[in-house]
């Protein structure tokens, strides 16, 4: 379920204090959840290392990892939503509409990072 990378990442806790143990079980959680498809394309994720995305990282440490905040993603459709100046004219309509949801929430949290 993880690659390489990230397995090293977690085992030598060199991510931020959101990506806790909590993020690594429920990651797991949400992706079943979303039966290994990607939320914004509706693709199916197992070709490649999907990607969990917070719907709204502006939670309290102690909500923003829950299941019910974390939506399952391909790596091209999480970068689409987590780089709000990125074009996603390549999209379907119905995607575009869902990127365009999930970046109104990260706003707050993306001004207040810079």
């Amino acid at each position: 379920m993880y690659s390489e990378k990230t397995a090293q990442t977690i085992l030598h806790g060199k991510w931020n204090k959101l990506n806790n143990f909590e993020f690594i079980m429920n990651r797991a959680y949400a992706l079943n959840r979303d039966k290994l498809k990607c939320r914004v394309c509706g693709g199916w994720l197992i070709s490649s290392t999907p990607y969990a995305h917070r719907i709204n990282p502006n939670l309290p440490l102690d909500k923003v990892n829950r299941v019910n905040n974390l939506v399952s993603l391909h790596k091209k459709c999480f970068m689409a939503v987590d780089n709000l100046s990125q074009d996603i004219s390549q999209f379907d309509v119905k995607s575009q509409k869902k990127i365009i949801g999930y970046r109104e929430k990260l706003v707050p949290s993306h001004t207040r990072n810079k």
